[in-house]
């Protein structure tokens, strides 16, 4: 694909029941080339997949937000692991922390931010990554994981979606790239870094 992906959206949810079909129509209107759908739960992951299975430019991720990781419980996890092996699911998301409001404890948001990148890195997958109010707590994870999983992927791939508000968001992002360029030769920038995106959340 060379054209514009909408990377992350929530067309799943039945707050969109009545005007998904609508709402895919003007992404294609508007020259979209596909259309990525988060989950933020292991239901709402499943719908993902199922509207992914639907719409042929439509691709689905799997993931459990921070909002929701106090209520990821072990059945919960087991049925996350099997929706990533899904060939419709290209991405583990929405994953991350929010520490603004801090809807599960800090502690559970944590752990299973852990266990999604370790299970994106054993998949080969990238991320999708919601960070509010937890830049400097985000940055060590993503860093290490990113310098991980560049062994398994290789250069120039995508490995996540930050998602914050535009000058945190920026800010998180010059910090991997800087620390990603001891990777290349001489320290100098290259083409090969691993890109990241930014997302604007108001």
């Amino acid at each position: 694909m060379t054209g514009i992906i909408d990377t992350h959206t929530h067309l799943q949810l039945r707050e969109f029941d009545k005007a998904r079909e609508a709402a895919l129509e003007r992404a294609w209107q508007a020259g979209l080339e596909a259309v990525v759908v988060l989950g933020v739960d292991p239901a709402s992951s499943e719908a993902a997949i199922a509207m992914a299975e639907a719409h042929p430019r439509v691709y689905a991720a799997a993931g459990c937000h921070p909002h929701d990781a106090a209520r990821l419980d072990q059945a919960g996890w087991r049925r996350l692991q099997e929706l990533t092996q899904h060939p419709q699911v290209v991405a583990v998301g929405e994953i991350g922390l929010d520490f603004y409001r801090n809807l599960s404890p800090p502690e559970d948001q944590m752990r299973v931010l852990e266990q999604e990148l370790a299970l994106a890195a054993e998949l080969r997958l990238p991320v999708a990554v919601h960070c509010r109010e937890a830049q400097d707590q985000m940055f060590p994870i993503l860093k290490r994981w990113s310098e991980d999983a560049r062994l398994l992927f290789g250069e120039g791939r995508l490995l996540a979606l930050l998602e914050g508000p535009p000058a945190s968001a920026a800010a998180l992002l010059s910090r991997i790239e800087e620390s990603l360029r001891g990777h290349t030769a001489g320290g100098e920038p290259s083409d090969d870094v691993t890109m990241l995106a930014v997302r604007r959340m108001e």
